[in-house]
């Protein structure tokens, strides 16, 4: 019996809404970065309406030169090059659910790690790692403009 990824998804909020408003309003590049398998990762992205608003994809199983796993900050990286970003000058944010998450964007030198609640880690086990947590992704774009209009106490 195949597995129906999509319907197992559980988004902590609006993706689309979300992606689409990172998009027009902060001009954002958005990739997204999992352990998770890239057949169902796409797939999921689709169903969501999300995959065109998405510049790169990592993958745990993802086709390409292997690159270490999470917590490494390779991962990351490779994103940023492929998405023409500069870590250091863009101001890079990671989102995550999972303390490896967070690990990975200090690691990384992200300039902000937000832990997203309600997913794999403890509230306890996240709180540790992130320099910010939210219920859901829904609050993301009041975090993110508060930031964006306070850019330089950020850098």
């Amino acid at each position: 019996r195949e597995v129906d990824w999509v319907a197992l998804a559980h988004p902590r909020g609006d993706l689309r809404a979300l992606f689409l408003w990172l998009k027009n309003e902060l001009k954002v590049k958005i990739a997204v970065c999992t352990t998770d398998d890239y057949e169902p990762t796409i797939l999921t992205l689709k169903a969501f309406n999300c995959l065109e608003l998405v510049e790169v994809v990592v993958c745990g199983d993802k086709p390409g030169p292997p690159l270490p796993a999470k917590p490494s900050p390779e991962q990351l990286r490779h994103i940023c090059r492929e998405a023409g970003v500069d870590l250091k000058r863009d101001g890079v944010v990671m989102v995550g659910d999972t303390v490896t998450d967070m690990k990975m964007g200090q690691a990384a030198g992200m300039i902000m790690n937000i832990g997203v609640l309600g997913g794999a880690s403890t509230v306890a086990d996240l709180s540790e790692e992130a320099d910010v947590l939210i219920p859901d992704l829904d609050h993301l774009p009041k975090l993110l403009s508060r930031i964006s209009d306070n850019r330089e106490t950020w850098l």
